[in-house]
């Protein structure tokens, strides 16, 4: 039998097949459930931090016997959501930071949603840090080592991650904490953090290996840990399939740089924005991704690259290319998310309810919780600052809407908040999801 090379058609045929075998576990479906923070205790040695709800996210560090962990939710029966230890590290990459050498710190010069550590590959990060909350530029971090790739070319800045840091730890290797070890943590922690006002912790009714959770929706910090070495271990299934991480970047470009560039062709410009854009959203997770609206970037400046110059021909096929991945994490997006609603039915069937439309309040076009956009994060002149609008639903998060800040100011404030896009309000379109001004919309709720 004559073996004949796959062509990009029947590569991406196969890629889809796989990536529908591994999403078709009912564990895609699961969601976050937070429950007030309570402290438990790792009990294993070398118990794995973990940065996804599943074994074969990679793990962040190594944890020993006896360390405090703030848990503050679960991922299905196996995981709990947890804050990452003190001195935990966390990566930079290197267009989003400058390294002040003197203060031994990392200045962010661009808004980051950071990098969690991959302990398993010298540091090599995949996925976003701080999906919903990125830090803002002129934040500091404290320095610990150059992130390098296989040359010994920096590519990014190991760093201390920052308290909002959260991972995911087997339930089955910690137990609830006592009371007095409670007590304890939570005076060692306001300590650490004097500044910053801290959630009360509960750990009066934790039975078993943890206790359940109270909460819905979407969900720091303890006695120093030193991350160690990771180990191969065999946890529970699948809660999700990670994505190939993006490669590291070519380094920072200066904002005169930028300019040039923008003056000389606007179309590269515009290409080297996507492609920085891209890193981040191949870093967000399978519910969260904006796949389909970065790939309707690509495919209109493709298209209109094709009828600008119309004898160049390898931009529209790289746009192309980079949109066809876009497309393929798209398809398990939805997978996921149908996944998602046919438990949700299952389980209200199971209730005896019944299925209910979800309108939104009269004198709403469309109501969502405000989030932060990979896409646009205002780090490239050609995709400027806006926000999300996402469904509130944590097992179903589509984008309903972006939103654009008033000129030189942000809505950080107003992050994970529930917000309406009163009725009458003119939207305008840009790839697949319409764009308000923010003085379209309105506070509804308190944080999801």
């Amino acid at each position: 039998m004559r073996w004949t090379t796959p062509g990009p058609r029947q590569w991406m045929a196969i890629a889809a097949m796989i990536l529908g075998v591994l999403t078709a576990s009912p564990a895609h479906a699961q969601a976050l459930e937070p429950f007030e923070s309570r402290w438990v205790v790792v009990e294993q040695e070398d118990t794995l931090l973990r940065s996804g709800a599943a074994p074969a996210w990679y793990p962040v560090a190594s944890l020993g016997a006896g360390t405090p962990l703030l848990a503050e939710g679960r991922v299905g029966e196996d995981w709990l959501h947890v804050a990452y230890p003190p001195g935990t590290p966390a990566v930079v990459v290197i267009r989003e930071g400058a390294l002040d050498e003197e203060a031994n710190e990392v200045e962010l010069v661009a808004r980051s949603f950071l990098r969690a550590f991959n302990a398993e590959r010298g540091g090599t990060p995949f996925r976003n840090l701080l999906p919903d909350r990125p830090l803002s530029i002129g934040d500091r971090l404290p320095f610990v080592e150059p992130l390098r790739d296989s040359i010994g070319a920096t590519v990014g800045y190991i760093v201390e991650a920052p308290p909002e840091a959260r991972g995911y730890v087997l339930a089955a290797q910690v137990r609830p904490a006592t009371v007095p070890e409670a007590e304890a943590f939570d005076r060692a922690r306001s300590a650490a953090m004097p500044e910053q006002n801290e959630p009360s912790t509960d750990n009066t009714d934790a039975q078993g290996g943890t206790a359940d959770p109270d909460g819905q929706t979407d969900g720091d910090d303890q006695p120093e840990t030193e991350p160690g070495q990771s180990a191969p271990a065999g946890d529970s299934d699948d809660a999700e399939t990670p994505q190939p991480g993006p490669e590291p970047g070519l380094g920072p470009r200066t904002t005169d740089q930028s300019e040039l560039i923008m003056q000389e062709d606007p179309l590269i410009a515009e290409l080297d924005a996507l492609d920085a854009a891209f890193e981040r959203v191949q870093a967000q997770s399978v519910v969260e991704g904006e796949f389909t609206e970065l790939a309707a970037r690509y495919r209109a400046l493709g298209e209109r690259a094709a009828a600008e110059s119309p004898e160049t021909t390898r931009l529209p096929a790289y746009a192309e290319t980079r949109a066809a991945v876009l497309d393929l994490r798209a398809e398990v997006q939805s997978q996921t998310r149908r996944a998602a609603e046919l438990r949700a039915e299952a389980e209200r069937w199971a209730r005896g309810e019944r299925a209910t439309t979800s309108e939104p309040p009269s004198g709403y076009r469309l109501v969502g919780v405000l989030t932060a956009s990979a896409i646009y994060t205002g780090a490239e002149a050609a995709l400027p600052l806006l926000y999300r609008v996402q469904s509130s639903d944590a097992r179903v998060r589509l984008t309903l809407a972006y939103v654009r800040p008033p000129e030189g100011e942000t809505l950080d404030d107003l992050l994970g908040q529930t917000v309406g896009v009163r009725d009458g309000t003119v939207l305008m379109e840009t790839g697949r999801v319409p764009i308000v001004e923010a003085d379209a919309i309105e506070v509804l709720g308190g944080i999801e």
